[in-house]
């Protein structure tokens, strides 16, 4: 009896052990990675940050990502870090860096961060703020990270199950000032144009 009991409890070691390897999906919830603010209003040349945040992530040391934007409606100016990584409680901080901005393509190849040294953290953060400039057309279209660009590990390198979150939908429209000028003026040269057929007549 007592044999049968020590080879039940071995067997159901063993399985929790071969789900915690194969299946590690099923015991952490998965992180998710999202652009912030998903819903932007700007005007033509106009600055504007949208912040990178991951979410319910385990044992975080390191991440890349790259974006994709249309180059005829922004740009980006400079991208920085964020605080969730820095907060681990390396004493020597955080490794980042970013591939050179080439704002033709609308493609920015990566951003990566590591944290230096054997710390890793878990939660939910802000991983690193890209701040926009609006161009002088108009128009509406959406930045998002490209799903094969987004890399989260663990300490050793080791891959985090992740997945995308809400990307961000920015529309450039004209200030409505330059609106409102705009319809005086027309009302103002019809006006005009009334009063000399007047006198015409």
């Amino acid at each position: 009896m007592f044999l049968r009991q020590s080879t039940k409890s071995f067997l159901i070691v063993l399985a929790a052990i071969l789900i915690m390897k194969l299946f590690p999906a099923l015991l952490f919830a998965e992180a998710v990675v999202y652009l912030s603010p998903n819903e932007k209003e700007v005007a033509p040349n106009q600055a504007f940050p949208i912040d990178i945040f991951v979410s319910n992530v385990d044992r975080l040391a390191g991440y890349q990502f790259g974006l994709s934007y249309n180059p005829e409606l922004y740009a980006i100016q400079s991208i920085t870090k964020g605080d969730f990584l820095s907060s681990s409680g390396s004493p020597i901080g955080t490794f980042f860096f970013n591939s050179p901005i080439n704002n033709t393509t609308g493609i920015l190849s990566f951003a990566t961060e590591a944290i230096l040294g054997p710390y890793n953290i878990s939660g939910s953060g802000l991983l690193a703020t890209v701040n926009f400039m609006s161009l002088s057309a108009s128009g509406v279209d959406t930045i998002s990270i490209p799903d094969s660009s987004l890399k989260l590990s663990s300490s050793g390198g080791i891959a985090i199950s992740r997945s995308l979150g809400d990307m961000a939908r920015v529309t450039v429209t004209p200030e409505p000032i330059s609106c409102v000028l705009f319809a005086i003026g027309g009302a103002v040269f019809a006006s005009r144009r009334l009063l000399k057929r007047g006198k015409k007549i």
